[in-house]
């Protein structure tokens, strides 16, 4: 291997990856090489969720350290984000189904609907979620639900 030489593809590069051993690699099999040796952990908590991921990775030739700063796509929180909304859904849903009050039960729509927009893609992207938000808004008695359409967009 040349020294400036991918030490992936093996193709002519000149981004060089680590200090130590100066061994060279492309952008993109130097993410490639991050996906597959970064971790990421999800933790999760009664109301919060706390993502974390690998501070540094090994170096493909000699081992030593390198420093990492992968940025957090929404691939990597999308079960994260998955499980926050669905456990956040469950716990309006039951609230608003113990609340006798009407004005705090517009209320919690209110909250619901928010929940709601603020989770879209999440949504358009998972149709046996969007499934599931459906059946559970059918669940509510017939005057809420139609009031529930002037907010709710699906």
């Amino acid at each position: 291997m040349n020294d400036h030489d991918c030490f992936l593809c093996l193709n002519k590069c000149k981004n060089r990856i680590c200090r130590t051993c100066h061994c060279y690699g492309h952008l993109k099999c130097y993410g490639e090489y991050l996906k597959d040796k970064t971790c990421n952990y999800l933790y999760m908590l009664e109301y919060d969720a706390y993502f974390a991921s690998d501070y540094s990775v090994p170096c493909p030739q000699c081992r030593s350290e390198i420093i990492n700063l992968k940025p957090v796509t929404r691939s990597d929180t999308y079960m994260a984000r998955h499980m926050i909304f669905c456990s956040t859904m469950e716990n309006f849903m039951i609230a608003i189904t113990n609340e006798e009050n009407k004005r705090e039960q517009m209320k919690l729509f209110k909250l619901i609907n928010n929940v709601i927009k603020n989770n879209r893609q999440l949504l358009l992207k998972d149709n046996v979620l969007k499934k599931n938000v459906k059946k559970q808004l059918k669940k509510i008695n017939t005057f809420y639900e139609l009031k529930m359409k002037n907010y709710i967009i699906l």
